[in-house]
């Protein structure tokens, strides 16, 4: 269709708008001159208005069906459900990468919005510069290697089809929410690398950078925790983490990011640890841009990868040098500027545990990506693939997690600078008895496996940790106030939502660790074949097959099971799994059916059936399961605390206030 035209057009005419937002970005910060810092700051606006645009003729070609572009005639057909036309923008390497762009351009745009006000100081012009720099790379991609517009002729009556896994209402969620966690970064680092362009290395850079990193981390949290609830409900395997390269890629800058988040308050309170600051925030960009690369080029083997894609794949690897040799470049040059404050002056104090805390979620991380690179890596030394399981990254990743769960309970609570014997005994005895005694009642209730055992006892020493720290906090503002306990606590909150927001996030890591723990340690599994009226019992359960039926729908056909569910005599529901097969991909998906409780989740699969109408169904029982859904939920909130704008500033006087 002819508005195609344009859409392509806005985006090759964006790429010169940015080549001379940067150059007038350039011209303005060497010479000091207002008139080109103003230019770049409106291509800024004109940049993000043409994204905008072409984004949404892609999208508007999806509804429209039209075929004569390539990336609709892939990834979408004529009975595809209207809903899915949508989330067909990123199903494939160039919508994905226009989508990329999209939210790149919105958040410079939003940055230039939020910090208007200080339009006359270089920082804010420095750091729009580098987004725009970054927004060229991909502006690059999707003009030279990656066009979503490339058209076909002659145009096909219909189109492939959506991949069936990603016909799923979290579709529309998860990759959007990955997206925009993965795209934040590059502010934070923007505003890194604009503090060391002009020189301005006070604390004015870190405020803004903590905001937009809490921000991005956030979003990232909510993007990777969506992404194992859709594998839980789509991949039809039981479990909602299997250390895919893909998984991996998006988790490792969220570890990095929180090292940041940790570190960044040392530097604020104790003027410390600023080069490490400066590095960490400059590793969490690269390292999104890297996971961008691994799935983007084709170099890891994953259900979440798109093809390879060498021209591709060598653009990522040369943007990822370049900007990695010109950011330590800047940091080695301000290094004299960067010099820390103070010294740690003892390892008994908050200064050390950050730092400890900072250096097991690095050697997490850097494990992480050892296991998910090797493969590939291997593969061009000796021309074979294998793989890294499951087996590597539970033996090296679960005791680092066992450490960083401890020091979650620990860090807040002990002080600043050096902590006396008195105090270690009054934080962290009650918290230690506390795990002693839950570990001791589970084993008397048949709990007997050491790791699951020393998990819980982590869990339980953290919660203990905060929880006594929230109430000494409540309780000494309510001596001094008179306020009833909630509205103590409901104050104290508000008044430093930074601190308090901080102790809830590590309370939902916590009860999301428990669910980890749990589900992973005593998975009940099995496997049936049932013909309508046969039962099978499961554990404390017993499933009732009543009937296997087939059916359609206007883009696929479905066999299901449908099952009654018992324990005891108690009926529990009615559960109905299915088997799909979509018309036009040809490929069978599972839609699995999940009875949720509070401890457990019933889980079914229809994994065949034979002849004779029975069906062969995955049956498993997995513990505590919504805990990490509901911990998930828990850690949102406190990032929402910790975000939301203050009105006042200055801390409250009272006991409990500060960082």
């Amino acid at each position: 269709m002819p508005f195609t035209y344009v859409g392509e057009w806005a985006m090759r005419f964006d790429l010169l708008v940015v080549s001379i937002g940067i150059l007038a970005g350039l011209a303005g910060l060497r010479k000091k001159n207002p008139k080109f810092l103003e230019f770049q700051r409106r291509a800024v606006y004109v940049s993000g208005g043409l994204i905008v645009l072409t984004t949404a003729i892609l999208v508007a070609a999806f509804y429209l069906h039209d075929f004569s572009l390539r990336y609709v005639a892939t990834y979408s057909s004529r009975n595809l459900p209207m809903g899915y036309c949508l989330t067909a923008l990123w199903a494939g390497q160039e919508g994905s990468q226009l989508f990329w762009l999209l939210i790149l351009a919105l958040y410079t745009t939003a940055y230039s919005l939020v910090h208007r006000r200080e339009r006359s100081d270089p920082h804010f012009h420095a750091t729009a510069l580098v987004l725009l720099l970054v927004q060229h790379f991909f502006l690059s991609i999707v003009n030279f290697a990656s066009n979503p517009y490339v058209r076909l002729d002659p145009v096909p009556a219909d189109g492939n089809g959506l991949n069936p896994l990603l016909q799923h209402p979290a579709m529309a969620v998860h990759p959007p929410m990955l997206y925009t966690g993965f795209v934040g970064m590059a502010v934070p680092f923007a505003c890194a690398m604009g503090a060391l362009i002009t020189d301005r290395l006070d604390g004015g850079w870190i405020k803004k950078c903590r905001t937009w990193t809490i921000f991005s981390w956030t979003i990232l949290a909510i993007g990777i925790l969506l992404g194992g609830r859709w594998a839980y409900d789509e991949l039809g395997w039981g479990g909602y983490w299997a250390w895919d390269p893909v998984e991996n890629s998006s988790f490792i800058p969220w570890l990095t990011a929180t090292a940041f988040l940790h570190s960044v308050m040392i530097q604020e309170r104790r003027g410390m640890l600023k080069i490490w600051n400066m590095t960490l925030i400059t590793l969490t960009f690269l390292l999104t841009i890297f996971g961008t690369y691994m799935t983007r080029s084709g170099v890891v083997s994953s259900v979440h990868s798109f093809a390879r894609q060498p021209v591709l794949g060598a653009m990522f690897l040369t943007f990822i040098g370049t900007a990695g040799v010109c950011a330590f470049a800047l940091i080695v040059s301000r290094a004299g500027r960067l010099r820390a404050e103070h010294r740690i002056e003892s390892m008994l104090s908050r200064e050390a545990i950050f730092l400890f805390n900072n250096v097991i979620l690095l050697a997490l991380a850097f494990s992480i990506l050892f296991g998910t690179i090797f493969p590939s890596i291997y593969e061009m030394v000796n021309g074979n693939r294998i793989s890294v399981g499951p087996l590597f990254y539970n033996t090296v990743a679960v005791p680092m997690f066992f450490v960083l769960l401890v020091l979650t309970g620990v860090g807040p609570t002990i002080t600043w600078r050096r902590s006396t014997r008195s105090h270690l005994i009054r934080n962290f005895a009650p918290p230690t008895a506390a795990a002693i005694l839950a570990a001791a009642a589970l084993f008397v209730m048949g709990v007997h496996r050491g790791n699951a055992l020393a998990g819980i006892a982590c869990i339980v020493f953290v919660l203990a940790c905060l929880i006594l720290e929230f109430y000494r906090d409540t309780s000494a503002r309510r001596r001094s106030t008179g306020e009833s306990f909630l509205t103590a606590l409901w104050r104290l909150i508000g008044k430093n939502r930074r601190r308090y927001g901080g102790y809830i996030v590590h309370a939902g890591v916590a009860v999301m660790a428990l669910g980890i723990a749990a589900s992973s340690s005593y998975q009940v599994k099995s496997q049936v074949q049932l013909g309508p009226g046969e039962s099978a019992q499961i554990d404390r359960f017993r499933i009732q097959m009543v009937s296997l039926t087939e059916g359609k729908i206007p883009n696929a056909t479905w066999v299901r099971a449908t099952l009654n569910v018992y324990q005891g005599d108690r009926s529990m529901g009615q559960l109905r799994a299915e088997k799909r097969m979509y018309e036009k991909t040809e490929q069978p998906h599972t839609q699995v059916a999940v009875l949720v409780r509070l401890f457990y989740d019933f889980y079914v699969v229809l994994a065949g059936w034979t002849e004779k109408g029975e069906a062969i169904l995955e049956v498993y029982v997995n513990p505590l399961v919504s805990w990490v859904w509901g911990g998930g939920f828990i850690v949102l909130i406190g990032s929402a605390i910790c975000l939301w704008p203050s009105q006042a500033r200055i801390r409250d006087a009272g006991p409990g206030t500060a960082d």
